[in-house]
């Protein structure tokens, strides 16, 4: 049997105030009392699946693994401990188990993925939530919508609720460009980020994202070829700063024309990650000196699309909708 995951490390001071506070909850109960079972957790053990657990280690060919109170209590062989009297019993087996996957970079909601329209129209509770059922149907237990959000309050209020069978919605807000139009160029997206030419103006965009408890800003720094005005450097580093001074990180998106220039200075400015690779050419050994330099700082990679075969198309329609197959029957 594989060990199991280590438990969550908890403190002396932790454990040193729960003992403080059951020895005053016995000294305030009815002398001679005798003490209550303590009360049994929602528990579920599923059992007989194949699991890749993360670890980088082999799988386990018939694991177990048992979930109380939606955290992970034990994971081992099946065989490997007897499950709790009370917990529900689950047998995969014949299935296999990986962790939930995370999606970094979404922009959700204004895709309507029934019916293929997309508009600021379909930014809706409704139409967000279905989003999200369908990323949790594929694995995603998170995904992060970057920067465009035409209903901002509507964002937020999603981002503090538990939706059920649905992954969970973390959000940047409305994120930051040159202007409200410098941000992606397609109709139904223009207009939505925040506009900042001025250091002063970046600084107040931060500010008011931290309001809404926003902890991740996105900024745009790309003159979409020379088209829209490009968020200047002054800006961004003020951006970055404020960010930072507030306990809040900056992810940028890199353009087509200067994307590895750009990625460069932005190093240099404290950027915390960048929403995609370097784009407009090869990078160079000063941009990998830098990496290095800065190594905490994320990339998101955001495959390419690969060529779609025909038999890719066969199981991709059992949860696709029909106009997504069509493209991409097209494209096999």
């Amino acid at each position: 049997m594989r060990d199991a995951f280590p438990s969550r490390p908890v403190s002396g001071n932790a454990i040193g105030c729960l003992c403080a506070l059951v020895l005053a909850a016995a000294a305030c109960g009815p002398a001679g009392e005798a003490p209550r079972p303590a009360p049994e957790r929602d528990a579920a053990w599923f059992e007989g699946a194949r699991l890749i657990d993360g670890s980088g280690g082999p799988p386990i060919e018939r694991s177990a693994f048992l979930v109380e109170d939606g955290v992970f209590a034990w994971v081992g062989a099946q065989g490997g401990r007897e499950p709790p009297a009370h917990a529900a019993r689950v047998d995969l087996s014949g299935k296999t188990v990986i962790p939930a996957l995370i999606d970094a970079h979404q922009h959700i909601g204004l895709t309507n993925v029934r019916d293929g329209t997309h508009s600021k129209q379909n930014y809706t509770r409704a139409n967000l939530i279905e989003h999200l059922e369908r990323s949790a149907y594929h694995g995603v237990a998170a995904t992060m919508s970057l920067g465009l959000e035409f209903d901002e309050a509507l964002a937020f209020a999603l981002r503090d609720e538990v939706i059920t069978n649905a992954a969970r919605f973390l959000t940047s807000g409305r994120g930051i460009a040159a202007t409200p139009m410098a941000g992606p160029q397609q109709d139904y997206r223009l207009g939505i980020p925040r506009g900042a030419q001025t250091e002063d103006e970046g600084r107040r965009a931060v500010e008011e994202l931290h309001g809404h408890g926003v902890d991740i800003i996105k900024i745009w720094v790309d003159d979409r070829r020379g088209s829209v005005p490009k968020l200047e450097p002054e800006v961004y580093r003020a951006i970055i700063d404020e960010a930072h001074v507030r306990g809040m990180r900056v992810t940028a998106h890199l353009g087509g024309t200067s994307g590895l220039a750009d990625a460069k200075d932005l190093l240099r400015a404290g950027v915390d990650g960048f929403a995609h690779t370097v784009r407009d050419r090869d990078i160079d050994d000063e941009y990998m000196t830098l990496v290095r330099e800065y190594p905490d700082v994320w990339t998101v990679p955001n495959l390419p699309g690969s060529p779609v075969t025909l038999d890719d198309l066969q199981w991709l329609s059992e949860t696709l909708p029909p106009f997504e197959v069509e493209n991409l029957r097209a494209q096999a």
